[in-house]
């Protein structure tokens, strides 16, 4: 189980770590246009709380009492989990560069990225926080810790994916309609 607890909590950092850099690139972008819907912060704001449980889970013995046991594969398959999902974060950050956004904004210079993993599916973030929440299920098999993130990213995604696609289409207009017809939201679009 500490194996597990540390290799979460490299998960958590090396996010962390890949967001940064780009969070710090997109101060200079001139924003035209943002959006802030108080359902969607809220949602955000419980969502950054759901990190408080695993901390308490993985620095002390408050929770055990919540514990559930998983079979060893499944925490196995957890860090798997995490490990590609770590990956998905890192490749959307890096095909979209500058057009990033932590809010939902449009800058001057926003272009609508089509390449790289973004050819694929349309919210490889969101797609890599889900395989996060559920690793962490596997990972910290804890009632308090393990599935608390998942219950609270699920509404947020759907607020936010329907919010974010408002924005992009007003921005882009039909190109974005046509991009959204060759891809999925959160899984490839295999059949046309």
């Amino acid at each position: 189980m500490l194996l597990f607890k540390i290799s979460y909590w490299i998960g958590m950092i090396a996010e962390l770590i890949i967001r940064i850099p780009f969070a710090i690139s997109i101060k200079s972008q001139i924003v035209l246009q943002k959006t802030n819907d108080k359902r969607e912060n809220m949602l955000l704001g419980l969502l950054s709380l759901t990190m408080l449980p695993p901390l308490v889970y993985s620095v002390s013995n408050r929770l055990t009492s919540f514990d559930y046991a998983l079979p060893d594969w499944m925490g196995w398959l957890g860090l798997g989990i995490l490990l590609i999902s770590v990956l998905i974060f890192w490749r959307s950050h890096y095909d979209l560069k500058n057009n990033w956004s932590a809010t939902l904004a449009i800058y001057k210079e926003q272009k609508l990225i089509t390449k790289g993993i973004y050819k694929f599916i349309r919210h490889p973030m969101y797609l890599s926080q889900l395989l996060s929440s559920i690793a962490q299920i596997l990972i910290l098999q804890n009632w308090m810790a393990g599935p608390i993130r998942l219950l609270f990213f699920l509404p947020f995604y759907l607020l936010r994916k329907n919010n974010e696609e408002r924005v992009l289409e007003a921005r882009f207009g039909q190109q974005y309609l046509n991009y959204k017809e060759q891809t999925g939201s959160l899984f490839p679009k295999f059949i046309k």
